[in-house]
């Protein structure tokens, strides 16, 4: 019989199951296996420091010399002295630097050299004042002590302005009247504007009467100015007036272009030239045209009063002596208000001569003049002279309805006031205003215009027939 095998014939996967296995410690984890991993860089031997970019070693500040030590002290102890070590900061033109978001003036460290001379200035300032001040004298018995408490508070204040708080104060006051001037400068500009609106709707004649009113102030400027004599605040030799002429125009363009500024520079009437309607044709005539003088630096400028000056403004500078520095602001305000005050006279007159016509059996008061009505109401007259101008050239029922119908004049109870005195003071009545505006309406509506012939614009018809019945001012008595 043949050899049977002891052991019957085994897969691998019995073999690999019947192989011995290695005791396994229970207490253990088999362990885990892990990809192979990219090569790292060597590790540096023990003991050796990793490499690192080397840092440029701080270099030990060099102590103060001794010279610098004594600066030092001398600048601390003038600080203490001057009661603190700031001082206003100047722009290039000498005025106070601002900071613009607050309008403060901006403070900064003074040199030892500043703060010294600021010293000596409120030393010598305040010993003189103390030495100007007479002593007091106090009565103990029959002895008179001497008090020199008044003398001692005259050279404190006198010195007051060379602390660093007096400093600031007086920048400060400085920069604000700066401020002051600038914004007089451009309500001027802006005044001029509107009456000039005003004036050249008028004449020849209401432009020369304008310029005649700058007039002295223009002159007193060359004369002085010419002479070397004028001076600013600060007592230094200026030039107020641009050399030539300039149109409105050209001063728009100046405007534009930066040469001149809204807030330093003021353009005033010089001169009144013809120009032509059409440059390339002279046959069809010419037109009056207003010319400027520019004032730079309008704020800043003074003149000497002349008697042409003071023969202008009787009540204002009666007791001013001839040659006494007046601010070229002041004058030239001064003459706006009475260019202002003719031109709306102007306009008045024209208002009743149109009144008059259209009304002949119910004519305005006989011999109104407006000189002498705003003299007896100057309140009511500084209210409405610039409003009487803005409207010159319009009729008189069209001027007063677009007047009281403006919302400014609904919001200014003294403006109300003061046309409603003016329309009764010159004896226009409500009812003739309507009639006049009807009368428009109705000529306007039949009438023909133009070389075609063709009828008026019916805007035109509908815009003077609107609330015609609603003309006029009426005084509240209430």
């Amino acid at each position: 019989m043949g050899n049977t095998p002891l052991v019957p014939n085994m897969t691998s996967a019995d073999a690999a199951a019947n192989t011995p296995q290695a005791p396994v410690n229970p207490g253990t984890i088999p362990p885990q296996f892990t990809p192979p991993s990219a090569p790292s860089a060597p590790s540096a031997p023990t003991g050796v420091q990793p490499t690192s970019t080397p840092q440029t070693p701080a270099i030990p500040k060099a102590p103060p010399t001794p010279a610098q030590q004594h600066a030092s002290i001398f600048h601390n102890v003038f600080s203490l002295l001057a009661g603190g070590g700031n001082r206003p900061q100047m722009n290039p033109d000498g005025s106070p630097k601002v900071d613009p978001a607050t309008g403060n003036v901006v403070m900064g460290q003074a040199s030892t050299k500043r703060l010294g001379m600021g010293i000596l200035a409120g030393a010598i300032s305040g010993m003189m004042a103390g030495m100007a001040t007479p002593p007091s004298y106090q009565k103990f018995g029959n002895a008179s002590v001497p008090d020199y408490s008044g003398a001692f508070s005259a050279g404190a204040k006198a010195a007051e302005s060379f602390t660093q708080q007096g400093a600031k104060t007086a920048a400060q006051k400085e920069a604000d009247d700066l401020r002051t001037r600038q914004f007089t400068t451009m309500k001027q500009n802006l005044d001029m504007h509107v009456l000039m609106m005003g004036v050249h709707r008028g004449d020849r004649e209401d432009m020369e009467q304008t310029r005649d009113d700058y007039a002295d102030t223009l002159r007193g400027i060359e004369d002085e100015q010419n002479s070397g004599e004028l001076k600013d605040d600060k007592g230094n030799s200026i030039q107020l007036l641009m050399d030539g002429d300039y149109s409105n125009e050209q001063v728009l363009d100046m405007l534009k272009k930066g040469t001149i500024s809204s807030v330093k520079d003021q353009a005033i009437p010089s001169n009144v030239i013809n120009a032509p309607n059409d440059p390339n044709d002279p046959s069809k005539g010419t037109h009056p045209v207003m010319m400027y003088r520019i004032i730079t630096n309008a704020g800043v400028g003074k003149v000497g009063l002349t008697q042409d000056m003071k023969d202008e403004l009787p009540n204002r500078f009666a007791s001013v002596p001839v040659g006494t520095p007046i601010n070229v602001n002041l004058l030239t305000q001064e003459a706006h208000t009475r260019a202002l005050s003719k031109a709306a006279g102007n306009t008045v007159a024209d208002w009743q001569e149109e009144y008059d016509k259209q009304n002949p059996k119910s004519s305005s008061t006989t011999g109104f003049d407006y000189k002498a009505w705003s003299a007896a109401n100057p309140v009511d007259a500084r209210a409405i002279n610039q409003i009487l101008v803005a409207h010159k050239g319009q009729p008189v029922d069209i001027a007063l309805d677009q007047i009281r119908k403006n919302p400014d004049f609904q919001k200014t109870p003294q403006v109300a006031t003061a046309v409603a005195k003016l329309q009764q003071a010159m004896g226009i009545k409500p009812e003739n205003l309507t009639a006049m505006a009807e009368s428009r309406a109705e000529t306007l509506a039949q009438g023909k215009k133009g070389p075609d012939q063709q009828p008026a614009d019916a805007t035109a018809i509908a815009y003077f027939s609107k609330n015609v019945a609603s003309r006029g001012l009426h005084v509240d008595h209430g």
